[in-house]
């Protein structure tokens, strides 16, 4: 069993890397409005939770062997009325990860607590009163440790925060970002400034605005909105990663009108933010962005979704944010959320949408474990408890060293070399280590026990 886990969590990588996907695989006919992939049962592997609006459901998909083939619907809940979002989190830091929902027609925002296994309790309210909640997301938006609610209420035209008031999922009342930010109908947490807390960003139906709010304390006191666009035609979604390189946050963003997938470069780190730059414009009735590395090459590519059944990705060719042509995964499932992440444990990051129906992509770029040993980087122990210890070997020049959750978010970022890391504050479960170095990319998934 040793034998196989180390085979399983080898990664592959080449300098000259392209992701191939195979054919659209089913998870489920129902659809839904949104998804979201995490280890809901504390398997190890990657299930999906979904909101689907037309019949009020939140429910999750279980990855019944870890290589992508799902169970069948598993229902958290029947009375979201109209789910239009939902979003998975440890709301009661216990280790798991609950599931939030939003939904439109009783202006619900709820979450249910899970027990670590994929039993969820009843629905727990946190609002009744965000009108046409468009989307949900959590982060530590306080700086208390733990894990708040950010919320797009579309039909309030309010951007607002609700604060998790013991770190066990009782939540105070909505606190206003920003009033008056017409229709928002996404948003997403990341530090855009570069000082060490959450900003926010939010992206504006009818004022066709991409907005950033700064969290100016730390502390979830905001300033007023700072514009990066007033281009994005029906803004529908936004997203921040690093696509240049250089360290910092950059924004991305779809809008609706335009057909339009597009991102701006933080230009010093602070915040500020340049012209668009235009991934494509063949994205019709573009919906979803998603940027993560897809052909394992250290740099972060893109993913979109749109109306018109098209899932696609862009290679980011160079590592500074010069995107290759549309390549298409298929034109045949009308989509409104992707993401990338290891469907089926085998090292790379598959894709993930919810539309028409739930599907999924296997990432068939071929995996080698010479390659990984050719990077010069090996980690022990693995399985760990407390310290993790980096060897690095022929001369291998260490760029950065990354931790990421089964969710794909950073935990911790280190730049330049070190040898151990201290891994004890962080709950048992699977994380993906990620070093850079001057010969490639190495990653191991990690087991902390």
């Amino acid at each position: 069993m040793k034998k196989k886990l180390l085979f399983l969590t080898a990664i592959s990588f080449s300098f000259f890397a392209q992701a191939q996907f195979g054919p659209q695989q089913l998870i489920s006919v129902n659809g839904a409005n949104e998804i979201y992939p995490g280890d809901l049962d504390g398997d190890g592997d990657i299930d999906v939770v979904a909101a689907t609006y037309g019949d009020d459901t939140i429910a999750w998909y279980e990855n019944l062997d870890g290589q992508g083939n799902f169970g069948t619907r598993q229902i958290i809940s029947t009375t979201a009325d109209q789910a239009l979002t939902v979003h998975a989190a440890d709301l009661d830091g216990d280790g798991d990860l609950d599931v939030i929902s939003g939904s439109q027609a009783d202006s619900k925002i709820a979450w249910y607590a899970n027990d670590g296994l994929g039993n969820f309790g009843s629905q727990r309210i946190i609002s009744t009163n965000a009108i046409s909640v468009h989307d949900v997301y959590t982060s530590d938006i306080d700086g208390d440790g733990d894990l708040d609610l950010l919320a797009a209420e579309f039909g309030n035209n309010l951007v607002t925060w609700y604060e998790n008031t013991d770190g066990q999922g009782n939540f105070s009342n909505s606190k206003i970002i920003s009033p008056l930010e017409i229709t928002p109908y996404a948003v997403y947490p990341a530090d855009l400034d570069g000082d060490g807390d959450m900003d926010v960003l939010c992206a504006a139906w009818q004022g066709n605005r991409i907005t950033w709010f700064e969290n100016l304390n730390g502390d979830g006191n905001f300033g007023p909105a700072r514009v990066i666009s007033i281009n994005a035609n029906a803004a529908q979604s936004v997203f921040a990663e690093d696509i240049d390189g250089n360290g910092d946050m950059d924004v991305l963003f779809t809008s609706l009108v335009d057909d339009k997938v597009a991102w701006h470069k933080n230009l010093d780190g602070l915040g500020s933010f340049g012209a668009e730059q235009i991934i494509t414009l063949n994205a019709n009735l573009a919906t979803c962005v998603y940027a993560i590395d897809l052909d394992n090459n250290g740099s972060i590519d893109v993913l979109s979704t749109s109306e018109d059944g098209k899932i696609a990705w862009y290679k980011n060719t160079d590592g500074q944010g010069t995107f290759g042509p549309q390549e298409i995964l298929t034109t045949s499932n009308p989509s409104t959320s992707v993401y990338g992440a290891d469907i089926d444990g085998d090292g790379d990051n598959d894709v993930v949408s919810g539309g028409a129906d739930i599907v999924w992509f296997k990432n068939m770029h071929p995996l080698s474990i010479n390659e990984n040993q050719i990077m010069g980087v090996s980690v022990y122990p693995n399985p760990v408890k407390y310290n993790l210890y980096i060897d690095f070997q022929n001369n291998t020049a260490i760029k950065s060293i990354l931790v990421f959750d089964v969710s794909g978010k950073k935990l911790i970022e280190i730049n330049g070399e070190t040898t151990q890391l201290n891994l004890n504050h962080l709950p048992n479960g699977i994380y993906l280590l990620e070093v850079k170095t001057g010969k490639g990319v190495f990653t191991e998934k990690i087991i902390k026990e």
